[in-house]
């Protein structure tokens, strides 16, 4: 298994895999040259709008990067469920 810097990221994207998508785009707006290489190997594109020399933290170029929740992100993520779930339920009744 490959290195990231967050595991996470790995793991995501492995699991967005087992769902065997037709293709797994990656967008970011800023990002480290060698995560990026390392994104590259599990998604099929990569976009990135910055790729800067001197690497810190993602926070260090935006104005505004408040922290979210875990809850804010579980009540996101449910959302996002519940739309997909009544889009396919829509497709399966309409024409």
């Amino acid at each position: 298994m490959m290195y990231f810097r967050n595991r996470r990221h790995a793991a995501a994207l492995l699991s967005i895999r087992t769902k065997r998508p037709k293709k797994i785009i990656v967008a970011t707006a800023v990002a480290p040259y060698d995560s990026l290489q390392k994104i590259q190997e599990l998604a099929d594109e990569v976009v990135c709008l910055d790729v800067p020399r001197n690497f810190n933290a993602v926070g260090d170029f935006f104005q505004e990067f408040s922290q979210v929740t875990d809850e804010e992100v579980i009540d996101l993520l449910r959302q996002g469920r519940s739309e997909s779930e009544k889009t396919k339920l829509m497709s399966e009744v309409l024409p």
